[in-house]
């Protein structure tokens, strides 16, 4: 045979070795017991997730690391002490507890199986073994083979950022076997990527709910008013901003549909905010700017305006003592509005006193 031929020869062999003995996929089981969740990775990528049902509060499934180390198809249900019980094994078929696969595991009769009572899947209802639907285990069984690494881990709070819009969220499950491990767990997730700026009123809110599906995590954004950074906060929920008020709720009815409660404090959208009070507001670098619109009495600044159902209010503490001790004095009822920690009266209250000024309003819409 020539000798360009043995070559070629040679390294058709060697192309095909390495065909047939390529490195094949790492393939492992984690299983998270408050989220009733299987996840099937494949080098360190998830590629399924099975609903499960999981070991009671009696019966708590058991935790930690193991492998599969046996595969059944339509096994034969032994039932625990069967002899002592008088019990005798119930073959596959419908009436199967442990449905059309069982998947052992290293723990001692624990295992990854099917089911005849699928309403239990999604509940804490086994003795400690998981079980599946029988189509996901069947599929499931025909992706794994024995030797597979199993992880049983016990995780109530997942924290993710979006890569394309940033958004942060939350989930928190319940804590169904009474750990204690939230709070301590979201505390490490905050500090280990560096999320400084949570609203806990709204966080907590969150994990009192523990409602087990994604929640967007709310955060503390500062806020400007004039040029000057209040002492509050507002918040931020994905792309869209809260601004706190401490007006009862019974004067804000156009707002009432908005209202958002976290803790003790009410927040509305920042557009509607705007459109009750009359500032103009944008965001700018994470946090809301605000302009008031400045009232003037002739010459005199009265402050930041405040616009509530067609009334202008200025703020008390602006007005001159000896403008509101002119003239006579007639006790009536008159509404008064506190807005961030300043009471605020309406414009004809300050027009009685003096009749001959003329209150005007000026805005200032540019940009910063």
């Amino acid at each position: 045979m020539p000798r360009k031929c043995i070559v070629c020869l040679l390294l058709l062999f060697s192309l095909f070795s390495g065909y047939v003995t390529a490195e094949q996929p790492l393939r492992e089981i984690v299983v998270n017991i408050p989220s009733f969740t299987l996840y099937l990775y494949e080098d360190g990528v998830v590629i399924k997730e099975y609903s499960v049902s999981i070991g009671n509060e009696l019966k708590p499934s058991v935790l930690g690391e193991t492998t599969i180390i046996n595969k059944v198809i339509d096994p034969t249900y032994y039932p625990p002490n069967a002899v002592e019980r008088g019990l005798s094994p119930i073959p596959p078929g419908p009436s199967n507890p442990v449905g059309t696969r069982w998947l052992g595991l290293g723990f001692p009769s624990y295992g990854i199986h099917g089911t005849n009572n699928p309403s239990s899947i999604g509940k804490a209802a086994s003795s400690g073994c998981l079980r599946m639907n029988n189509h996901d285990v069947e599929e499931l069984a025909s992706l794994v083979e024995v030797g597979t690494l199993v992880r049983l881990i016990y995780k109530t709070v997942l924290m993710q950022e979006d890569p394309l819009l940033g958004h942060k969220t939350i989930t928190v499950y319940p804590d169904i076997y009474n750990q204690g491990v939230t709070q301590l767990e979201i505390e490490h997730e905050l500090k280990t990527r560096g999320w400084d700026n949570v609203f806990w009123s709204g966080l907590e809110e969150l994990i009192v709910e523990a409602a087990g599906s994604p929640r967007c995590l709310p955060l503390k954004v500062p806020i400007f008013m004039n040029q000057e950074q209040l002492d509050v906060y507002g918040v931020r929920c994905a792309d869209r901003y809260y601004l706190p008020y401490d007006v009862p709720l019974e004067r804000w009815q156009d707002g009432l549909d908005m209202v958002v409660q976290w803790g003790s404090g009410s927040y509305l959208p920042v557009e509607q905010y705007a459109q009750i009070t009359g500032f103009s507001s944008r965001v700018l670098n994470g946090a809301v700017v605000l302009q008031a619109p400045q009232a003037y009495l002739g010459d005199i600044h009265l402050g930041d305006a405040l616009f509530y159902h067609d009334t202008i209010y200025v703020p008390v503490k602006n007005i001159p003592g000896e403008l509101m001790t002119n003239g006579q004095l007639v006790p009536e009822q008159v509404s008064i509005i506190l807005f961030n920690n300043d009471y605020y009266l309406p414009e004809w209250i300050i027009k009685r006193y003096a009749p001959d000024a003329v209150l005007f309003i000026e805005t200032d819409n540019e940009e910063p």
